[in-house]
Formats: structure tokens, C-alpha cells, sequence
């Protein structure tokens, strides 16, 4: 060990190591005062691949920089944006590109490596148009002091908070909160080290020289930020303690479920927080994180927010239900032709569309074979047969649409289907789905009854021995438009939506011995139903 004293002017320091034989005498270089020169003069150029189809949301495919003349593998974890529409696109392999190109008509794209070097850096945010990136050392602001186009200052600016080496500690989400704050969501399973903020969201401040816990016991976050409100949403993976995708209101430093393997079993330290939905695992097995849509040109999903899955690739539109007791959700997919692995995304200003970046992380399961890539989710304005508002009663479902729906078809009850279950939280993975009775399986319900009102974009469905507030809820729905074509194709998909409701029976059980209960099934034709009525 070498102590060095304190000196009141600046000192040089230089260090000589060797293992086998005496160190060499060297002398302090002097760190240059003079303008920095450019690192990366080349750009590379590549192609935006558009869709074909007609259908309401497409999916474009955007070709990385993977040919360039550093050999630099590009692995995209976030994909951000400037005020001009340039794309700031993060890394595992430690770089930060921008492209420029991104926008309505363009079919090239021009990138240019930004920085290089940081650690696994998985996200990333603006503030004032200055790029800060969250690795396993902390969150870096990143400047461009000489305006060349490339980082010269890398700087820590926050590590108020704790990190081990662990490999699942992943430095999972930042985003930028209303006040200039930034909060961030960290891996919660240890594999060897239990941390003091694994698994946990934590709001850093405006300087980043604090760092408050706003929840806590999460097995793999991903978050989003409302950027109007500040309200912070995440979701969860399925697993140990976390019977099946949740999404969760974060709070109040909260407690959300999770314990490590290291610690007395089902011995939890708080209540549990509970989540506005719990999505089944048939549904979305991997829950990543969530965009809200705000300043988007998206048509009925302007200003909605969004889930992103990973293990089979969709974007699940959340709608919001504020007329219970406490906040609910349901979801519904969107889109799910992508070809690439999903993780983070935004809306970029220039086209105000939704472009999403993503790898392959070992471990999580993905069925596709890409290794990563970036798409973007571009609305073509045909109409959208999908709900845009999900409510339960205790007497049936109401659905809003944005189109008028058939009338002959949507006043049939043979044209719906509703199962319901409840979860059991466990120190197990996962759990099965369960019967009122304890028994795993879903019960199914039969619709009595479907009204369309007079504008012909909302049908309530009657359900007997509905109980939407201790049970989770699946609908199906075949129920096309009187409109039938969108461009020149015509619409013959049904529609389907998934709305879970959180069961108070989820709290604490014994382990459930199935990951999920049996797979939809339609209602039988030979149930008895009550004559619909207009």
C-alpha cells in the first residue's frame, strides 16, 4: 500500500507494475491542454427494410451498423432521442452511436460512434440535450465539448446508490422524470451477493448526489416514467415469488414480492404491493419495460402507454381503469411481427413513431434466432379493431371501441369467451393458474347477454357469476367491423383482449406444482345463453 499526502496544488502521478522482476522508472505524462481530435472520422450507412402490410401498426426493420470499420459487434440496449430526431442508441458493447435518418420517407441511415468504453451499458437518457447513460459504474453525462460529434468528457455524475459485480444486477432502466430527476431500476437476483439496492427503483436527484428508494423486492424491473405526471410504472419477471407478469404502480418505497434464494423463504419484510394487472404467462412471459406515447403521431394510441415482451415478441397496449376502487389495468396486443428482441423505446419526434432496440439476453429465452436489431412501430392510419377502454363489474364487461362494430355480431353472445383464475405467490417459479375452489384450471363463464349502444363503439356483456375484484380475467372476442376493408385489404382478424385484475388470494400460499393453467378454450355452443337485444 502506498499513502499519498495531501497536497494543497495539483499533483502528477504515475504508476510502473510488474510481477516478476523490479518495476521500471517512468515519468508523469502530462495530460494534453490543446483541442481533442476526432477518434471515429468514418460513418457507416444503412437501409430501412418498410413493411407491406396493412394492418393498423406495422413494423419496420432498421439495419444496424454491424459492417464498420472497428469491428465493433452492436448489441442496441436503448434507443433514445435528440429534440432533432437523431437517434442516440446505447450498447452492451460499451458504445453509444448516433443515427441520423430516422424519419417519414427516408429509407438510409447514417451512423457515427459517439463513445466507446463504458460497462455493459444497457439504457440510456436525455436531459437539455445532453446524452447520460446508466452502466454497472453508475450513470454517466456524456459531452461533447468541442462540438466534433463525438464524446471528449465522460462523467460520473451519480453513484449515490449501491452495485455489486453480480451478473443479473442489470442496470435495467433509466428515464428521465418532470423535475429533471432521473430514476433508474436495478436487477434484483443475486447469484452470489445480495446488494443494498438489488432489485430495486430508486429516483436519483437533478445533481445526482442522492439517490431515494421509491419500491423495493423486485426480481427483474423495468420501468417507465410518466413524463407529464412523474408517475413510475414497472413491471416484473415471472419467477421466484412472482406468480406471473405484474405490472406495478412503484411508490412510497414500497415492498413488490421478490426475496432472494439467500433469505429465510416466504419471510417477508413489509406487506406486498399490489399490482394494477397480472398478465398470464401465455401472454407475456417476459415482461420488459413500458412507453408512454405522449407526442406521438400513433393515432388511437397517442398518449397511451405501451408494454414491451420479450420472450415472444409483442407490444401490449395498457388501458387503464380508474372507476374501481383502486387503479386496474387490462392489456390487449398490438403488434407482434417483430424479427428482432425487444427491450427499451421511444417516440422519436421526427416521424413521431415508436423505434425499439434489443439483444439477446441469455437466460431470459426468446423465440426468435436474431441476435439484435432496432424496429420501429409505425401506424399506418387504417382503422383499429382493438378495445381502447376494458371495464369489470360484477355483472359483465364493458368494451369501447374506436370503429362501430357489426351490430349482428356484436349483440351475439356466442361471439365471446371469459375464463377467470387466481394466482398463488410462492419462494417457487412461477405459479399455476386456480379455480375458485383451489383447483388448478380456469373457471369459464358464459355471456347471457350483449348490448351495443347507439353509436355502435361500446357493447356490454353480461357474465354471471362474474367477480372481477378477487380474480383475473381473459376475454375473447370475434367481432368484425361493418367496415370491412383498411386501404385494400380487407380485415378479417378477430380481435382479442386479456384484462387481468389482481386477486387477493395471490398474497401468500403454497407453491403451485404447473407453471399455468390450461390454455384458452372457447365457450361451448350448447351453453345456455339469454336472447341479446340492440
Amino acid at each position: 500500500m502506498v499513502k499519498i499526502p495531501a497536497n494543497a496544488a495539483a499533483s502528477a502521478l504515475c504508476v510502473s507494475l510488474c510481477d516478476e522482476h523490479p518495476a521500471p522508472s517512468i515519468a508523469a505524462v502530462a495530460i494534453p491542454a490543446g483541442p481533442t481530435s476526432r477518434r471515429w472520422n468514418s460513418s457507416v450507412t444503412t437501409k430501412i427494410a418498410l413493411s407491406s402490410t396493412q394492418d393498423t401498426y406495422v413494423i419496420d426493420h432498421v439495419a444496424l451498423p454491424v459492417d464498420n470499420p472497428w469491428k465493433r459487434a452492436v448489441r442496441t440496449g436503448d434507443i433514445q432521442f435528440l429534440k432533432d430526431g437523431t437517434a442516440v442508441v446505447v450498447t452492451l458493447d460499451g458504445d453509444v452511436w448516433l443515427a441520423r435518418g430516422l424519419k417519414e420517407g427516408s429509407t438510409k441511415v447514417t451512423w457515427k460512434r459517439f463513445a466507446s468504453g463504458l460497462h455493459e451499458p444497457m439504457t440510456c437518457a436525455i436531459r437539455d440535450e445532453q446524452i447520460y447513460v446508466f452502466d454497472r459504474n453508475g450513470i454517466w453525462r456524456l459531452r461533447d465539448t468541442d462540438g466534433d460529434g463525438e464524446a471528449d468528457v465522460h462523467e460520473l455524475f451519480s453513484n449515490a446508490f449501491a452495485q455489486t459485480a453480480d451478473m443479473r444486477e442489470f442496470p435495467s432502466t433509466i428515464r428521465l422524470a418532470p423535475k429533471g430527476e432521473f430514476v433508474i431500476g436495478k436487477g434484483g437476483q443475486e447469484a452470489t451477493t445480495i446488494g443494498k439496492h438489488n432489485g430495486s427503483i430508486l429516483r436519483i436527484s437533478a445533481d445526482g448526489q442522492t439517490a431515494t428508494l421509491l419500491g423495493h423486492g423486485f426480481r427483474q424491473p423495468n420501468l417507465s416514467v410518466n413524463p407529464r405526471t412523474g408517475l413510475v410504472v414497472a413491471s416484473d419477471q415471472q419467477g421466484q415469488y412472482i406468480p406471473s407478469t405484474p405490472i406495478h404502480i412503484v411508490k412510497d418505497d414500497q415492498f413488490y414480492g421478490f426475496l432472494s434464494d439467500k433469505l429465510p423463504k416466504e419471510k417477508y419484510p413489509a406487506p406486498i404491493a399490489e399490482p394494477l394487472t397480472w398478465i398470464p404467462h401465455a401472454v407475456n412471459a417476459s415482461a420488459l419495460s413500458q412507453v408512454w406515447l405522449f407526442d406521438a403521431k400513433m393515432g388511437p394510441l397517442n398518449d397511451e402507454m405501451v408494454q414491451i415482451c420479450f420472450n415472444k415478441p409483442d407490444l401490449l397496449r395498457v388501458l387503464w381503469n380508474h372507476r374501481s376502487s383502486r387503479p386496474q389495468a387490462s392489456v390487449v396486443s398490438i403488434a407482434s411481427d417483430f424479427t428482432t428482441p425487444p427491450l427499451n423505446g421511444s417516440v422519436n419526434p421526427a416521424d413521431g413513431q415508436l423505434y425499439i432496440a434489443g439483444f439477446q439476453i441469455a437466460g431470459w429465452g426468446n423465440t426468435l434466432k436474431t441476435l439484435t436489431g432496432i424496429e420501429r412501430v409505425r401506424h399506418t392510419g387504417a382503422p383499429s379493431l382493438t378495445p381502447r377502454e376494458v371495464i369489470p363489474t360484477d355483472r359483465g364487461i364493458l368494451l369501447r371501441f374506436d370503429v362501430s362494430l357489426d351490430p349482428a355480431k356484436a349483440t351475439n353472445p356466442d361471439n365471446y369467451s371469459f375464463a377467470t383464475w387466481h394466482y398463488k405467490r410462492a419462494y417457487t417459479y412461477g405459479s399455476a393458474q386456480y379455480k375458485a375452489d383451489g383447483k388448478t384450471g380456469n373457471d369459464w363463464l358464459t355471456a347471457s347477454s350483449a348490448y351495443l349502444s347507439t353509436d355502435g363503439k361500446s357493447v356490454f356483456i353480461g357474465v354471471p357469476g362474474l367477480n372481477p375484484s378477487n380474480s383475473c380475467v381473459s376475454a375473447g372476442l370475434s367481432l368484425p367491423s361493418p367496415a370491412p376493408r383498411c386501404g385494400r385489404t380487407p380485415i378479417r382478424r378477430p380481435t382479442s383482449s386479456r384484462n387481468s385484475t389482481l386477486s387477493p388470494k395471490a398474497s401468500v400460499r403454497s407453491p403451485s406444482t404447473s407453471p399455468r393453467g390450461p390454455p384458452p378454450r372457447r365457450r361451448p355452443k350448447s351453453s345456455p345463453l339469454t336472447k341479446a337485444r340492440d
